[in-house]
């Protein structure tokens, strides 16, 4: 893995309102402390801290109960840590239960996998610091929570409650994104459409967020119903464009590929549907828009008149809902259902089949060896190399090993700016607006690179450290505990049940194949949501592979899979307007279908598919992506493992 891949920055903007927050959580009480000769009021800036992490954005009342889950949590560890600190070698085994038990949390979802997370930091860190007596471990408990009471406060009290402004962010986020992949198919250039079609995996996920915020919004609220469903009808004409511009993709990459021109009216036309589509997503957004109507004139062309006039409806649909969300005109809302998914139960995850469970007990056991290794090495400070350890260790072992990496870098890089920092630091204001200004930068750069986020909290928590114990010499105690910790965590990855990509890829891609066949079998909006999530799942997991060690010729055959089942989407949904093909395809549709699931079976037992029946002439659009994919399926065969029989 190459060193400028670590720092290399994602595609996100900086949250600065995210670093605000947790500027104002975690210095605000240093000040106060330090004002008033409390340096206890720490603890509270530790809460306030990872309290800001534990906001996991969307509707008011998913946020409001994480935080305040996360509030009782971490209170919880903060007592039980403290207790152990005091028997330092029956602690190793309570926090093997405790690290254990948080990470199963994940099975709840997302934000209960950040309230454990977080809360196992916050056990960590009270192993690391043992109290005197009964009446200082409540004090520290006390204001921990208030800690996390106060950043709470920030991010859910101090902001406005507008119950359907996530639903309207989430669904803006989609239309923004369709506007921008109508201007890349009206750009066109070099290598376009596999941009595109990465372009549209990231669209998925968009309208995968807004219908998941969509849902948890509707089943808190009975009343209010019309915006719901307007609301509602923006996320599914955002859905039914992006299988339109699918289908337009594909046909335009069909004809490059037959070498026909591109009618010199489409560019404008993309041109004009982009700037719609971001209309839309301003006035959905609740910013000022004036809606703008599509140009209707669709080039007189048999093969992109279907899709573009597809298009232009369900974006006039999007204009009419977005309209009348601000009261302007009536639309139809729409119909669609959408329920909220139904939650797992930890007992399901408790099998030691379970990926959940193994995760947990790695976790468990990963955080016990660290803790053992500081205990051993008689360390100052050794939750340091507790907490690098269980934040660096993922479920994935290519995962583990970037974030170990980036950890490092980032811990180094930090350590180097803090070493020039600490002289040029004097008095208790220029400390305070300091490391107000890293926690800001820090938090604001979380979501655009790891390496670059460690880099910039690392001083700040070397300061904050020096500036309370008066030991100048932490720096070179922070690099060893990370490199301690990040060793620790590499370890329990490889070691422990590793979960190689390399073992998940032939199922998925299975999966992408049998889901594009039942598209196949019956064209409709549901069948494409279903297996562009299939997609989604494989470009994840071979965005995970590629950390892993692998063969270049592995990776070809892998895109190949890839943007040749997108393209052989995009050609079922062109090729089936109304949702039926034309009689002459009809027959050709069966055999194809036949043939992706005798190649999904072969993937599946990680076999060489057997040969491809006489395909029919005249579909040469469906075939020659499935003839691709049989290739690459051959290729991947034997670097992919002996076949399960």
């Amino acid at each position: 893995m190459r060193l400028k891949n670590l720092f290399e920055m994602g595609s996100a903007r900086p949250d600065y309102i995210a670093g605000l927050r947790a500027a104002t959580a975690t210095v605000v009480p240093l000040a106060i402390g330090e004002a008033t000769g409390r340096p206890q009021l720490i603890w509270v800036a530790l809460g306030g801290w990872l309290g800001t992490f534990a906001d996991p954005g969307g509707p008011y009342p998913l946020r409001a109960t994480t935080m305040l889950s996360y509030v009782a949590a971490s209170a919880a560890s903060i007592l039980a840590g403290t207790v152990a600190a005091a028997h330092p070698w029956l602690g190793i085994a309570i926090l093997f239960v405790w690290a254990a038990g948080c990470a199963l949390l994940r099975v709840y979802g997302e934000a209960a996998g950040g309230v454990g997370s977080l809360s196992l930091i916050a056990f960590c860190i009270a192993l690391g610091t043992p109290v005197p007596d009964l009446r200082a471990l409540e004090l520290r408990a006390l204001l921990f929570a208030a800690g996390g009471l106060w950043a709470a406060g920030l991010a859910l009290a101090l902001w406005p409650v507008h119950p359907y402004r996530p639903v309207r962010r989430a669904v803006a986020a989609c239309h923004r994104a369709l506007a921008d992949h109508a201007r890349r198919l009206a750009k066109g250039g070099p290598g376009w459409f596999d941009a595109a079609s990465k372009e549209r995996g990231a669209i998925r996920a968009l309208l995968e967020n807004a219908r998941a915020v969509i849902a948890l919004v509707r089943a808190e609220r009975s009343g209010d119903s019309r915006r719901a469903e307007l609301l509602t009808a923006l996320y599914e004409s955002a859905e039914l464009s992006l299988g339109d511009l699918s289908a337009l993709a594909e046909t335009l990459q069909s004809r490059e590929d037959r070498g026909a021109p591109k009618p010199e009216t489409l560019q404008p036309l993309l041109e004009n549907v982009a700037r719609a589509f971001d209309s839309v997503a301003q006035a959905t957004g609740e910013e000022p828009s004036s809606l703008e109507q599509p140009e209707t004139r669709v080039p007189e062309d048999a093969e992109l008149a279907p899709p573009l006039e597809s298009l232009l409806g369900h974006l006039r649909l999007a204009i009419g809902a977005a309209a009348a969300l601000h009261g302007i005109g009536e639309a139809a809302p729409s119909q669609l259902r959408i329920e909220s998914p139904a939650r797992r139960s930890i007992l399901t995850a408790l099998s030691f089949r379970s990926l959940d469970l193994r995760h947990a007990v790695r976790v468990g056991l990963t955080a016990a060896a660290a803790a053992l290794l500081g205990l051993l090495l008689h360390r100052a400070r050794r939750y340091w190399i507790i907490v690098t350890a269980v934040l660096v260790l993922q479920p994935h072992s290519g995962a583990t090993l970037r974030k170990g990496l980036q950890r490092i870098a980032g811990t180094m890089a930090g350590a180097i700016a803090a070493s020039l920092l600490a002289p040029l630091v004097h008095g208790h204001l220029q400390t305070a607006a300091l490391l107000f200004v890293l926690a800001l930068a820090g938090a604001a750069a979380r979501r655009l690179n790891y390496a670059v986020y460690v880099a910039l909290i690392t001083p700040l928590f070397v300061l904050l450290a020096e500036s309370s114990s008066g030991d100048w010499h932490l720096i070179g105690l922070r690099v060893t505990s990370t490199l301690f910790g990040g060793i620790v965590a590499l370890a329990g990855s490889y070691a422990l049940w590793p979960h190689r990509e390399r073992e998940r890829l032939p199922a998925l891609l299975a999966a992408v194949l049998r889901r594009t066949k039942k598209l196949l079998e019956a064209p409709s909006a549901e069948a494409r949501r279903e297996v562009g999530l299939a997609l989604t799942n494989a470009d994840a997991a071979f965005e995970r592979f590629l950390d892993e060690t692998h063969a270049d010729a592995e990776v070809e055959a892998l895109m190949a899979v890839r943007s040749q089942s997108r393209r052989l989407v995009g050609a079922i949904v062109a090729l089936s307007p109304q949702g039926r093909y034309p009689p002459e395809l009809s027959a050709a549709a069966q055999q194809i279908g036949q043939a992706l699931e005798q190649m999904a079976e072969a993937a599946e037992r990680r076999r060489i598919p057997p040969p491809l029946p006489p395909l029919p002439a005249g579909a040469e659009r469906l075939v020659r992506p499935v003839e691709v994919i049989h290739s690459a399926l051959a290729r991947l065969a034997e670097p992919f493992g002996p076949p399960i029989l």
